[in-house]
């Protein structure tokens, strides 16, 4: 039913995410009493609000939510909702995107009422699988950079989430609380090197998270091509998160190898590199 009404308009939109991290701080009486929350309410207690969403500026660490729309939250952060008692996310899921929730919530002790807008509230890194979408990736020198994604970590096979290289776990267990910045989109990885004289001697950089190139923060896939272009005193120069050595190529060499690589891998000269909403 949900799935029905949301393509009415011709575009599968998805479900609706709560934009939020909590804990059920209030099974401790004395915590609930530092709150300031009266005895006979029960709720949870936000830890952070995701960056960009629906409720950050509603929202903030500390707040105690004890009720959405008519569902009364217990400890636990589940509700009462067709006879079953369910996370409270159900209560955001069965709406359409671009809806309004009321939420209640106690700060400081005192009662507030809101409404949010129910939103995909997508973190830097999701931690679902995407589908029916084309990989996108970026080639410059045989060096091959695609988007951090949980479809990419999968390729570390079956045990993935143990074999991963440790910045690339760390990062997908913490993205939400790694990030502060505002600008950025995804997090964009050396995936893979084609083999060539220009590239050499830098497979100790594969499975790296691209930092910034030639000085050019990189926020998304899409800002790589400009920014190898920016290249300084002949230069490219690669620089990854946790890293201290930056990856230097010879930019001239790296232009001239670049199309001959292209053409002997077989990689189509033009790729999408934006992300899809």
């Amino acid at each position: 039913q949900h799935f029905l009404k949301d393509i009415e308009d011709g575009r599968y939109d998805g479900f609706g995410s709560v934009g939020f991290s909590f804990f059920a701080g209030l099974h401790s009486r004395s915590y609930a009493e530092y709150l300031n929350v009266p005895p006979d309410r029960q709720g949870i207690v936000i830890l952070s609000t995701l960056m960009h969403s629906s409720v950050e500026d509603v929202l903030q660490a500390g707040d105690v939510i004890t009720r959405i729309d008519d569902f009364d939250i217990d400890n636990d952060g589940m509700i009462e909702i067709y006879g079953l008692r369910l996370h409270m996310a159900e209560a955001i899921e069965r709406r359409q995107i671009g809806d309004k929730i009321e939420l209640e919530f106690y700060r400081n002790g005192q009662l507030n009422k809101i409404e949010a807008v129910v939103a995909l509230n997508k973190p830097i890194l999701p931690y679902w699988r995407e589908y029916d979408a084309e990989p996108r990736y970026e080639v410059y020198a045989g060096l091959t950079f695609v988007p951090v994604s949980r479809n990419f970590l999968e390729t570390w096979g079956r045990k993935w989430i143990t074999d991963l290289p440790f910045y690339l776990r760390y990062l997908f267990n913490d993205s939400e609380q790694l990030n502060t910045d505002r600008d950025r989109k995804e997090y964009v990885v050396l995936s893979e090197i084609l083999p060539d004289q220009v590239n050499a001697y830098s497979d100790g950089f594969r499975s790296g998270v691209v930092e910034s190139v030639n000085g050019i923060d990189i926020h998304s896939l899409s800002d790589l091509r400009d920014a190898f272009a920016n290249s300084r005193d002949g230069f490219c120069i690669i620089k990854f998160m946790g890293v201290s050595s930056p990856l230097i190529l010879d930019s001239e060499r790296a232009n001239q190898r670049n199309p001959v690589i292209m053409e002997k891998y077989q990689i189509p000269d033009e790729t999408d590199t934006e992300a899809k909403p």
